[in-house]
This record gives C-alpha cells, sequence and structure tokens, in this order.
C-alpha cells in the first residue's frame, strides 16, 4: 500500500526525465489510496516541521539537506568522490562525509560540513587510510570514529584538530559499517572482506573479539539497551544475531534479496532491513525474532535511472535507512530512482517520496534547528526584551493574547491550605504532609527567539509548581542518564536499586522507562501512603503488568525520586542546582521539598527524598522567570551558551511518545496530533502543574511560554491566540 505524498520539484539538469519520472511516481501514488490518507500525511509533515535530512548522493558527490516539514531541497553541498555514510554532531551544526571513491580510485578524505552555513569548511585528508565508509560521531561530540576498508582499521577522529587521534587496526580485509555502545566504549565493525563482526574495546584500542558472519556482512546495528547485534549478509541474505558482549550467536533469520542497511526503531522492538535486490524494506519483531511486515517500493521502467540489467527484476534499490527518534517514521534512500521514501512504520505504508540527487545512499537526520546558531542566551540575573514586531510576532495579537490570560486567572483560593484540603478531600489517604505556601496572583512570561516578548504579573515571585516538578526531576534523570549513572532506561530499577522497593514479583520488572513514563504499575507503600492513595484510574482496580497500562500517581512519581536518589547518591535538590540552574543562570530562590517523613540513609547521610508535585505538599517551588530558563534549555535541545548541559539523546528519550499514551514522554506532556492542545503547534511539548501551572516549548516557533495561575479551561484558547500572533507577523506589528 502507498499513501499519498509529495515528489518537490528536480534540479535543472536531467529535466526532461525527472518529469517523466515525477509522473510516475504521482501515478504509482494516485493509484493506491490518495485521497483518504491525505489528513495523515499532512499531520506527518507537520510533526516533522523544522528538522531535515541530509543525503548523500553517490553518482553526483553532493550531500542534500532536505526540509522534512516541506519536502523542499533547501541546499546542496558538494564532497567528496562516493560518499556512503555521514555523522552529525550532537549539537545539530556540522556534519562528517566520508568519501569512499569509485572502483577504479578509491576515496580517502573525508568532507566536513557547516549545517548552518551550509557550506563546506573543509576537507580532511586522510593519507593511506582509504576508502573510509562507516561513521558515527562519539558521545560527547569530540570525536568521531571512521572505518577504513582499504587499510583494515578503525581511526578515532579529534574533532578540535581534526587529526587522526588513534588507530586500531581490525587486520580483517574490508572493515565496513559500525555502530557504538551509548556510552562510547565499545564498537562492533562488519568485516564485509572477512564474512564477520568484531567488537573493538575503543578505550584500549582493541579488538576484543571476533565472530563469524557469514560470507558479506555489511548492515549492522546495536540494540537500543545495548544487548543485541544485529548483522545482515548480502550474499546469503540472511541477518545474524548476536550477544553484544561474548559474541555469542543467538539466532539467524531470512531476509529478501542483498540485506544492505538494517535499523532498530528506538524501543528495541522492531528491526527495518532494506533489501536492495528485492526492492522492500522488511520489517523484523525483535521479540519473536521472526519478519512480520514487508514494503515493496515502487521500480516502474520511467522511474530507473540505470535499466535492470536483462533477466534482473527491477528495483528501486533501497540502501541507506534512519528512523526518527519517535519510532513513528523511517526513510529510505531509494539509490535506482533518485528519491526518498517516507515510511510511516506503524502503519507500514509509505507516506511520500522525496527528490534526491543520483544515487542517494548514506543519509543522518539534522534535529537541532541551524537558528540556534549564534541564539541569545540570558546572563544571570537580568534577561533582554525586544519589541513583539522585532521577533516576527504581531504586536496587538500578542497584548489581547495577554489580556486573555489575565481575565482567566484560576479560581483557587490564595490560602494553599484551604485548596490542598479541597483538592484531597475525596482521597483515601488526603493527609498534607509536605510544606506549602500561599499561592500569588497570575503571572507570565512569553519568550521567541531567545528574548522575552510580554511579561506580566510579579514574575520574581517564588510559588508552588505542583506537576512542573515532574519534569525537573526527569531532566536530573536525564543527567544521570548522560553520565553512565543510569546507563539503560530500560533496565529493571532493581538492578541499581536496593532498598527492597522492586523486590517483588510484581515490581521486579520494573524499568526506569516504565517509571518515567507513568506505565510501571509499581505497587507498594512510601512515605506513609500505599500506591492506592492515587490510583486514578480506580482505587480499587486490579494492577496490570509493569508497561501495559498507564496512569498518572503520585506515589509512584514519589518512588522514581526515591529511585534516583539511591542511585545518583546525593540529594536531587543538590545536583539540579548543581548541573542544571547554576548553568543556566537561574537564581538561588527556588527550593525543592520533600515530605516530613520522606528522610532516609544515603550513603551515611541523612536525606530527605523529594517529592515530584505538590498534591501533599512539596515539590518545586520557583519564580516564573526561573521555569522559563528551563523551559528554554528544553526548546534549545540540552545546549546553554558553549554548554551541552543535557544530551541530544536524552532530550529525544524524554520527548518521545509513549506508545499506549503518546501524550506523554518521560515526565513530560506532549502534543501528539494536538490532543493535548489543539491552539498549538503539534511540536509543542509541556510541563503541566495543577493550578493553571504550564511552561509550553513550541519548538517549531522558537517559543517558550510560562504561565502560572491560569483557569485551565482558557488555556487552549490562550495558545490558539498566541500561534496567531506568530503567523500573522503584521509587517506594522
Amino acid at each position: 500500500m502507498i499513501r499519498c505524498g509529495s515528489v518537490p520539484a528536480r534540479r535543472p539538469q536531467d529535466r526532461r526525465r525527472a518529469d517523466v519520472s515525477l509522473l510516475a511516481v504521482r501515478a504509482l501514488v494516485a493509484a493506491a489510496c490518495l485521497c483518504a490518507s491525505a489528513p495523515a500525511a499532512v499531520a506527518q509533515r507537520g510533526a516533522l516541521s523544522g528538522e531535515q535530512l541530509i543525503v548523500l548522493n553517490k553518482s553526483d558527490a553532493t550531500a542534500s539537506l532536505i526540509d522534512l516539514g516541506t519536502g523542499a531541497v533547501v541546499a546542496t553541498m558538494p564532497v567528496g568522490t562516493g560518499p556512503h555514510e555521514v555523522a552529525v554532531s550532537p549539537d545539530g551544526r556540522t556534519a562528517v562525509v566520508c568519501n569512499y571513491g569509485t572502483g577504479a580510485a578509491p576515496g580517502s578524505t573525508l568532507t566536513v560540513l557547516d549545517l548552518v552555513d551550509r557550506r563546506v569548511v573543509r576537507t580532511i585528508d586522510l593519507g593511506e587510510y582509504m576508502r573510509p565508509h562507516g561513521i558515527v560521531w562519539l558521545p560527547g561530540g569530540r570525536q568521531i570514529i571512521v572505518t577504513s576498508e582499504a587499510s583494515q582499521t578503525v581511526l578515532l577522529i579529534d574533532v578540535g584538530t581534526w587529526a587522526v587521534a588513534r588507530v586500531i587496526r581490525t587486520g580483517l580485509a574490508g572493515s565496513h559499517l559500525l555502530v557504538v555502545s551509548r556510552d562510547g566504549g565499545r564498537a562492533w565493525v562488519s568485516n564485509i572482506g572477512a564474512g564477520s563482526v568484531s567488537l573493538l574495546d575503543l578505550v584500549a584500542g582493541t579488538v576484543v573479539k571476533t565472530a563469524a558472519a557469514g560470507r558479506r556482512p555489511e548492515a549492522i546495528d546495536l540494540s537500543p539497551g545495548g544487548t543485541e547485534v544485529w548483522s545482515a549478509d548480502g550474499q546469503l541474505n540472511r541477518v545474524t544475531i548476536f550477544a553484544a558482549i561474548s559474541m555469542d550467536t543467538l539466532a539467524s533469520l531470512a531476509t529478501g534479496d542483498n540485506p544492505n542497511r538494517l535499523k532498530f526503531t528506538p524501543d528495541g522492538k522492531l528491526v527495518l532491513v532494506s533489501n536492495a535486490r528485492s526492492g522492500t524494506l522488511g520489517v523484523f519483531d525483535v521479540a519473536r525474532r521472526a519478519q512480520v511486515g514487508e514494503i515493496r517500493f515502487p521500480a516502474d521502467a520511467a522511474l530507473l535511472r540505470v535499466p535492470a540489467p536483462p533477466g534482473a527484476a527491477a528495483s528501486a534499490t533501497p540502501l541507506g535507512i534512519v528512523v526518527h527518534p519517535s519510532g513513528a517514521t523511517a526513510w529510505v534512500a531509494l539509490a535506482a530512482i533518485d528519491r526518498i521514501a517516507e515510511v510511516d512504520i506503524p502503519a507500514r505504508t509509505i507516506v511520500r517520496f522525496l527528490q534526491a540527487g543520483r544515487e542517494p545512499d548514506g543519509m543522518a537526520l539534522v534535529r537541532a534547528a541551524p537558528r540556534d546558531r549564534g541564539a541569545y542566551y540570558p546572563p544571570p540575573g537580568t534577561w533582554a526584551q525586544r519589541p513583539a514586531r522585532s521577533v516576527g510576532m504581531d504586536s496587538a495579537a500578542v497584548a489581547a493574547a495577554v489580556a486573555y490570560a489575565r481575565a482567566h486567572e484560576i479560581n483557587w483560593s490564595r490560602d494553599m491550605r484551604t485548596q490542598l484540603a479541597a483538592n484531597t478531600a475525596k482521597e483515601p489517604f488526603p493527609a498534607i504532609d509536605g510544606p506549602f505556601t500561599d499561592r500569588g496572583v497570575q503571572s507570565g512570561v512569553i519568550i521567541r527567539h531567545g528574548y522575552i516578548v510580554a511579561e506580566w504579573g510579579d514574575t520574581g515571585r517564588v510559588d508552588m509548581t505542583f506537576s512542573v516538578a515532574k519534569s525537573y526531576l526527569s531532566t536530573v534523570i536525564g543527567w544521570a542518564f548522560d553520565r553512565g549513572i543510569i546507563p539503560d532506561v530500560d533496565q529493571p530499577v532493581r538492578a541499581l536499586v536496593h532498598d527492597g522497593g522492586f523486590d517483588s514479583a510484581h515490581d521486579a520488572p520494573v524499568t526506569w522507562r516504565h517509571l518515567l513514563s507513568q506505565t510501571s504499575e509499581w505497587e507498594g507503600t512510601l512515605w506513609d501512603k500505599p500506591d492506592v492513595a492515587d490510583r486514578r484510574a480506580g482505587y480499587d482496580r486490579a494492577l496490570r503488568e509493569p508497561g501495559t497500562f498507564w496512569e498518572y500517581n503520585d506515589v509512584r512519581v514519589n518512588r522514581t525520586s526515591l529511585a534516583a536518589l539511591r542511585a545518583i547518591g546525593e540529594p536531587l535538590p543538590a545536583v539540579l542546582q548543581r548541573e542544571i540552574m547554576d548553568p543556566i543562570g537561574a537564581s538561588r530562590s527556588w527550593v525543592w521539598h520533600g515530605y516530613r517523613n520522606s528522610w532516609v540513609d544515603v550513603r551515611g547521610t541523612r536525606v530527605q527524598s523529594v517529592s515530584g508535585g505538590g498534591h501533599w505538599g512539596g515539590g518545586v517551588w520557583a519564580t516564573t522567570r526561573d521555569h522559563a530558563r528551563f523551559g528554554y534549555l528544553m526548546l534549545r535541545r540540552g545546549h546553554w551558551g558553549d554548554r551541552q548541559i543535557l544530551s541530544e539523546t536524552w532530550i529525544d528519550l524524554a520527548l518521545t511518545p509513549t506508545a499506549i499514551k503518546p501524550v506523554y514522554g518521560f515526565f513530560w506532556w506532549l502534543n501528539t496530533d494536538r490532543k493535548q492542545y489543539p491552539g498549538a503547534t503539534a511540536r509543542s511539548f509541556f510541563a503541566l502543574g495543577a493550578g493553571g501551572n504550564i511552561i509550553w516549548m513550541a519548538p517549531d516557533l522558537d517559543l517558550v511560554v510560562v504561565l502560572r495561575w491560569i483557569d485551565t479551561a482558557h488555556v487552549d484558547e490562550f495558545m490558539r491566540r498566541i500561534v496567531a500572533a506568530v503567523a500573522e507577523d503584521h509587517a506594522g506589528g
């Protein structure tokens, strides 16, 4: 099945053939389900607004930059001969291309591209290390790792000097593609000429183990949990599955003809395999060890750049694969028809075709917006302001939106003791165990392109924020993840936490992902409150298996906080201050409270375990401006000034929709399909707290908005007005 989509106009050369190809693709699309799928295709493009795909075109020796919102090629940059693979820096500003060369003329260079200015900034001559092919940017962003197929080596290249820092010799023919562990300590290399896969220790600079992998293993990927390596043999048409550390063979699966690339989905449940001669994308279920789907790409004669050999079936020649961090979309390079197929993974359908150059192959997703170059970051204690019109917003519309918000303050008592008692009156365990403070009047701030556009109320007042605290908790856990303290979100919590809270048969399988996505179904009592105290789906309902049911439950959130405290080994507020709030210039007025009875011993020190909200008191109390800095850090994908405070890997994990609750990530609310707030953009995400406490990030609008004490029934209309104020952008402002 093929869904309707768009094929942008081709570049001027080969226009006559392109016109024929364009008509052929459109005919194939129309023949499928043109009208029925139009809304889905439009929604998909909207969700990808602001993201780009870099595509290497082997026969053109170019790299195309495609805007995934519009489908248009926005830049074409020259690279070396025969570009095969590309890696993008963690901040999304730089790409490095391996120039493999041609059959007769081996390449030995790398091309460095500035993705902001869209230009070549340098060419790196590797000298004796010829036929560079596989490439990965290592965690931390300071080195890249490259295979040199002809010299049977793997190179570590320092990004600061662009010099080869270390050479690891595999001694095996055709060291081709590679994949790296999340901590950057290990790599797995497919040796296409030697019929093997090697495990490398990148710290020691040695080959640890090599395992037989058929005749011509090429494709390779590591499972998100780091436990399995999958490698595909293009001659035997099979995938071999290895245990990542022991390199023992676990299984062997049949594929289509000439499997060329394979990729795991971010949740580790599926593997996509491109079969070059079959012209298909195979979909494999990891747990079942079975192929569960197949997508066939069109190979009409009018589309083929090179006719199929006599007696051979025509194929679009699918090669490179990129999977979106959401797990919903994949892009597949179709080398024989000079296009990229955009695939809806859950539906197993083609959404649209994107025009590429000649013979597209290697690709990478560019997720950090180039507009962030030179972004303004407010220094501590101050924040520059700009008129709305100077940052592309309609002044009158902004003023009207602010007036609308101020006219709809929430109908909560200013006396927080009275309000909390009312909030918990019908609960089975209503005791307020944490501190609280009376609330202030409504306040808010609107920030675009980093500058304050509008501000109202007392934005310097420290107020309770309720479940906004969950997003701060998520961020501290993200810091621990980035440093390997919590090495894998899919690891059972009991592997790190040994306080008895995860010892029961029911709780033992609970992972960090389950806790952060509110799907843990954790059962137990914490701080004198059993989990049934907040079973909002029914106090007497039966529990489900962890990961199979979503429920917002503050007892379980507090259990997450305690687990993080146990794993990290120091008070979470101290980590938040040192690693997050101080680096972004936040004030020292914010506090993070726990309960009167939430004190524990951690490594011989009495420490308070803090709460993930103000439901029973406690939680994060902060100013509106401090919330805005926190939101701005998230808008900039963990980047602040010259520092990457949170990795983009974590940002992607935290903002990936939960399968059974697509509007929820890791203690962050999402606007998937605009279901949370129809008035906001689809890429918006939020920290939401009771009482109308909201931090709203809209990456596609470069916007952060903080709202305090707004009537929640009027939030969507306020957001609609702000989005319209950006869209209108009247010249007169």
